[in-house]
Order: structure tokens, then sequence, then C-alpha cells
């Protein structure tokens, strides 16, 4: 048996698009050329690594054994190349990172700044989604590490509590529960509330905190985008609950208002996760010791 790289290359990339064509223009070959690639993979392995459903093809229970160990034989590979093309001191390389929005857009930039400062030989890429989409990702190989603001059980991933954050209820400048040193919870349920989309780790704290108080609770609108959901309490559409991250400058520049509500318990942590099957890299180890330095 002689699996070649390119095979594992092609296997990979089918799996992750789920579709031949659109791998084989990730991969810069001709679609014939993809699919001879995986045909040849699987009569090697004397079995078929998809079950096709028209054009589509998804990872079966052997596809899925075999995910985990050609990502890290590819890995693996990569750090070899690596090894003799860069100075054998210096970190350089591959890097899959993924992030929930809202670490994404104030804490992820300035790791990001750092690691091009600290190791300019890593060729870095970057995934923002909401915490379910990054998870999945990460558990199809497709990233190398990811920090979220959800809550992730799944066995097959190593949950590390990163940092501390709090949400906040704010309101728009001037609105009527600014004014209350304390806010209860039928004061809350008289509002509509603009809110983040399910699989967001905002989304859930805000359903396990909020909405378990208030049951007759009005959402108004449903959004992906924290800094929308900003701009429509702002216009005055109603109340928000987001991260303190996102919202402090607005409240400091007077176009938010804070809800004071001692009774809900909004604290929370960020959580840096990774597959328990990843290839742990030199640029892997490097972007975690770089978090680990921002606890």
């Amino acid at each position: 048996m002689h699996i070649t790289l390119r095979q594992l290359e092609v296997f990979t990339a089918i799996a992750r698009h789920q579709q031949v064509r659109i791998a084989a223009e990730a991969l810069h070959i001709s679609q014939p050329a993809a699919s001879m690639a995986l045909a040849e993979l699987e009569k090697q392995l004397n079995t078929q690594l998809f079950d096709r459903y028209s054009n589509r093809l998804t990872l079966n229970d052997q596809g899925q054994r075999m995910l985990a160990q050609a990502c890290e034989l590819l890995s693996r590979a990569n750090d070899l190349e690596n090894l003799f093309l860069h100075d054998s001191h210096t970190i350089s390389g591959s890097l899959s990172i993924g992030s929930s929005l809202t670490i994404g857009s104030y804490l992820l930039p300035d790791i990001i700044a750092t690691m091009q400062q600290e190791f300019p030989g890593i060729d870095g890429h970057y995934s923002i989604q909401n915490s379910e989409k990054i998870i999945d990702k990460l558990l199809r190989h497709e990233l190398d590490a990811a920090l979220i603001e959800g809550i992730c059980h799944h066995p097959s991933i190593a949950v590390e509590a990163w940092r501390e954050d709090r949400l906040v209820i704010v309101a728009p400048k001037d609105h009527l529960l600014a004014n209350e040193p304390e806010v209860s919870a039928q004061q809350l349920a008289t509002y509509p509330w603009i809110v983040r989309e399910a699989g967001s780790g905002t989304r859930a704290l805000f359903d396990y905190a909020i909405v378990s108080k208030l049951p007759n609770i009005r959402i108004l609108l449903e959004l992906e985008q924290t800094e929308a959901i900003k701009q429509a309490v702002i216009a005055g559409l109603g109340l928000a609950c987001l991260s303190e991250l996102a919202v402090n400058d607005a409240i400091q520049e007077g176009k938010l208002s804070l809800v004071e509500t001692p009774f809900l318990d909004l604290k929370r942590h960020f959580y840096l996760l990774t597959h328990h099957n990843q290839h742990r890299k030199p640029t892997l180890e490097a972007f975690l010791a770089l978090c680990h330095s921002r606890l």
C-alpha cells in the first residue's frame, strides 16, 4: 500500500467542502484529478470513506476514523518541510484558528498582531463565527485551536477556561430603566429585546440567566452581529444583553445606558479549545503559549 500526501490532501479537502468540485478548486487541481485521487485511496484501503448523496459527499464512520490521522500526517509533513525551509530556531508553518464573534472582534486582533510581530514565519488563517459553528469546524479538523464564549461538552475536544467575561444589559440613552438604581425582572419583561442568534455563546447565557426568569420575554429581533445589535438598541428598538467588552465604549460615549440588574448572574468564561487528536505542532504551541500569557 502506498498512500500519498496528495491523496490525503484530496481526502481532507473533500471532507471539509463535501463536494469534489469545490475541493479540487481549493487545491488548484482539476475535478477529475481529485476524483481519481479519492478513488485510488478508497481502493487502496478497500473501503468507502464517504456516503454519497447526489453531488454531496459526507464522511461515514470509516472516513471519520481516517480524518484525524490524515490531518495529523499532513500537519507533520508540513512541519518537516518547514524544518528545512527556515532557520531551525524560527517557528514557521501554517496555523488555523477559530473564534466566536465577541472574542474575534475585541480580543483576537491583539493576539494576531502579537503573533505577526513575534512569529513572522507563521502563516495564520482565522475564522470568526458563532461558538456552535466554530466547534463544528474544530471537530472536522479545519482548525488547530479555537477561542469561544459558549460551553463545549464534546468528548473529542479539550476545554480550558481562558478568561473571565461579564454580560451586561444595555438600553438606549436616557431610557427609563437607566435611571433606576436596581431593575426588577418584571420591569425587564415589559420591553422588547434584541438578541444574538441561537448557537452563540452570548445567546446561550442569555437564555439560561434571563429567559428562565422572564418567561414572557418579548424578542423583537435576532441578529448575528454584535455591532448590529448595538445599533438597534441605540436606535431605540429595545434592550440587549451583550459582553461588556462590546459595549463599554458606547456606554462611555453616552450612546448606550447600563441597566443595573444585581439579581442576575451574568458572569461567564471564555474557553480555549483544542482537539484531543490534534497534532501539537510548533505553531500551535506558540499560539497556546500566547493565549496563556493573556490570562
